[in-house]
């Protein structure tokens, strides 16, 4: 989800990561699926979702996370 949002955004991942705060190589990582972003620092979720404008649940792609996440509106 991460890599098409960011694309809607019409962003590179060096925009991003400039944006957002978080290391161009994890943002390739979790687009590439060598790390699980549902596994990412809150921090990390909060960085992205603020920079892409869109709710943490949104990048994730675990249904009991994303669940979790919109109850408590993230």
């Amino acid at each position: 989800m991460l890599k098409e949002i960011r694309e809607n955004r019409q962003l590179s991942q060096s925009e991003l990561a400039r944006q957002s705060g978080v290391d161009v190589h994890k943002l390739q990582k979790y687009e590439q699926g060598q790390k699980n972003i549902n596994n990412a620092r809150l921090k990390t979720l909060c960085q992205l979702s603020i920079a892409l404008g869109c709710r943490i649940s949104e990048l994730l792609s675990e249904p009991e996370l994303i669940e979790i996440c919109k109850k408590a509106e993230l």
